[in-house]
């Protein structure tokens, strides 16, 4: 017996909305990393990355640059409220400081794109002194571009020369990617920098860093902060044609099974 128009209808419709829902889905992942840096023997990084999204992070896999050497960790899978930690074996320091070991982890999204979240982190030698310079990073809410500073607090008596270097997600970036910076004794520097969008990431909250290094006495010296920054909504098509296509699929499929439902009532 052929199925009735209403019923080929609501079987037309329902598949749509089968097929149009993990594409609804797919931009929802996200990863949120925390760090921990010990002067162990070897010094080591752990990392705790926790999928705060709705939707599962594939081939997940920290990247960590120090001392002009890159530390890559296993890969992981996440779905969404689970975590995995890592715990990276880093290199001795050859000369007394505070270092910054900095990277990114990397991964796949539900989109199939691969994306990552920067991460920093500051450790001290035995018996290092203490940085005397603090850093506050300030970044507005970014649509295509914004601007930012870093506040440079000298809490020494001796002028500081160093350079402020930046860590973002990837889709944002700045020019240069790097600054320098002088801090008088006793004194405050601002370091005004602009961050530009460029071609992602999605709309959303992102951790950025700043990271002020200099020397002093042979000794090494880092001061690091770091920020939340919200991504409003942008030049971002990338991501929003998939959405966009998504959305137009739920539309249609719920017409057609507002159609199926009409017609079933008549009959």
């Amino acid at each position: 017996m052929p199925t009735p128009p209403s019923r080929r209808t609501a079987i037309v419709a329902w598949i749509a909305l089968l097929a149009c829902a993990p594409g609804l889905a797919r931009a929802g992942t996200r990863l949120d990393v925390t760090t921990e840096a010990r002067f162990d023997d070897p010094p080591t990084l752990r990392l705790t990355v926790v999928d705060v999204g709705d939707a599962d992070a594939d081939d997940v896999v920290p990247e960590i640059h120090f001392l002009h050497r890159t530390v890559v960790g296993d890969a992981a899978h996440l779905t969404p409220g689970t975590q995995h930690e890592w715990r990276l074996a880093l290199f001795a320091p050859p000369r007394p400081g505070t270092f910054a070991p900095t990277g990114r982890v990397r991964y796949v999204d539900a989109l199939g794109e691969r994306a990552s979240v920067p991460v920093a982190a500051l450790f001290a030698t035995p018996g290092a002194p203490a940085t005397a310079v603090g850093a506050r990073l300030e970044v507005g809410a970014i649509g295509l571009a914004s601007s930012g500073r870093v506040v440079l607090d000298n809490g020494g008596t001796d002028a500081i020369a160093g350079r402020v270097a930046f860590l973002l997600p990837d889709g944002l970036g700045t020019e240069p990617e790097s600054l320098p910076a002088q801090v008088p004794g006793g004194r405050q520097t601002v370091v005004q920098f602009t961050v530009e969008r460029r071609g992602g990431p999605p709309p959303g909250e992102y951790p950025v860093y700043a990271l002020f290094e200099y020397t002093a006495d042979a000794v090494q010296h880092a001061a690091l902060a770091r920020t939340i920054v919200r991504v409003a909504e942008g030049d971002d098509g990338r991501r929003a044609r998939p959405l966009l296509v998504g959305g137009a699929a739920l539309a249609i499929a719920l017409a057609l099974l507002a159609v199926a439902w009409r017609r079933s009532a008549r009959r």
